[in-house]
């Protein structure tokens, strides 16, 4: 009854509504049960900075997690706006799952957790088991990049975010890339973060099963011509 009065006070100002049948209760036992059912994934992995990122936004028919959840992952990925709520997030992915899923279905190889927000467990898991493209570029390339996306960047935010990673890297590499930092010597701060991150990488592309990983080297390769190459694929096979 609430709802059908809002509905009707809108109408009256002009907009054009939609009730939800069965109400929002409905709606969101439809969404979890998105997380159920079995798509067509493939997964676009690869080292930081690698570039995976700009492949999701170029493809058709990709979702694209980090831009639902509203961060960009790892301890620096808080740049953008607050994140929105667990079940929000649940809600946008749910949505666009139902929109994509008479087709195969691009996304970014992420972790559990994008910032504070869970990645549904049951589509995770699917995910863990999709086939998975790696990307790979040289450090070169990823140093660039990651340049060009940090060094602007307040040095205070990129210190509290190093801050972080003190349980993992120990308080002495920590004020070291600190210092770092504050001396903008970027080029060797981002050497030592990869060293980190890709080592992580690795280990979590270790427990996936061997026949579902393929690679494909990017360097110096346009991102539209990258995007062409994976769209004309239709198998993981077809990657070796």
């Amino acid at each position: 009854m609430r709802s059908s009065s809002i509905a009707w006070l809108l109408e009256l100002m002009g907009h054009k509504v939609l009730v939800l049948k069965g109400g929002y209760k409905t709606f969101r036992r439809w969404a979890i049960d998105k997380f159920k059912k079995n798509y067509d994934l493939m997964i676009i992995g690869g080292y930081t900075c690698v570039g995976k990122t700009e492949i999701i936004k170029s493809l058709t028919d990709a979702i694209d997690l980090e831009s639902l959840a509203n961060h960009n992952g790892s301890v620096f990925g808080g740049l953008k706006k607050t994140q929105p709520t667990q079940e929000h997030f649940e809600n946008l992915l749910a949505v666009q799952l139902f929109l994509n899923n008479e087709h195969r279905i691009y996304i970014e190889d992420e972790s559990r957790f994008i910032g504070k927000i869970q990645i549904p467990n049951d589509f995770y898991i699917q995910m863990r088991k999709s086939p998975i493209l790696i990307l790979t570029n040289n450090i070169e390339n990823r140093t660039i990049k990651c340049l060009n996306e940090y060094k602007n960047i307040d040095k205070d935010y990129l210190k509290k975010s190093t801050t972080k990673l003190e349980k993992k890297l120990g308080s002495n590499k920590v004020k070291y890339l600190c210092r770092l930092i504050d001396e903008e010597k970027y080029k060797e701060a981002c050497h030592i973060l990869f060293t980190y991150y890709d080592k992580s990488y690795s280990i979590g592309i270790s427990k996936r099963a061997i026949s579902t990983i393929s690679y494909l080297e990017i360097n110096k390769v346009a991102t539209q011509q990258i995007c062409n190459f994976i769209l004309k694929k239709k198998t993981q096979e077809n990657f070796f």
